[in-house]
């Protein structure tokens, strides 16, 4: 499905529009915070564990991974040793 295959994707809307157009109305998903998930890391070399981030939207939802962070954007910080975390499924 559409949605599973684009995490980014809120909500679609299809319109058939006779004798043969589609009109496909798609709204995208907003970031509102940073989802930051620290990996525990039992290497010497890295104690403090590797972090992972991904913008959340309103609704709890990780939608898309990120490299480079807004200072003013909010952070949401988890650090679990299990989690499984899966693109366009409610994290918070």
């Amino acid at each position: 499905m559409l949605l599973e295959k684009f995490p980014q994707i809120a909500k679609v809307d299809l319109d058939r529009e006779f004798p043969s157009s589609l009109l496909a109305q798609i709204e995208e998903r907003k970031p509102v915070a940073v989802f930051c998930f620290t990996r525990p890391s039992f290497e010497e070399q890295n104690l403090d564990g590797q972090e992972d981030y991904f913008f959340i939207d309103k609704e709890g939802i990780i939608f898309e991974r990120v490299s480079v962070i807004d200072p003013q954007i909010l952070k949401i910080k988890k650090s679990a040793l299990v989690v499984d975390l899966e693109l366009g499924k409610e994290i918070i």
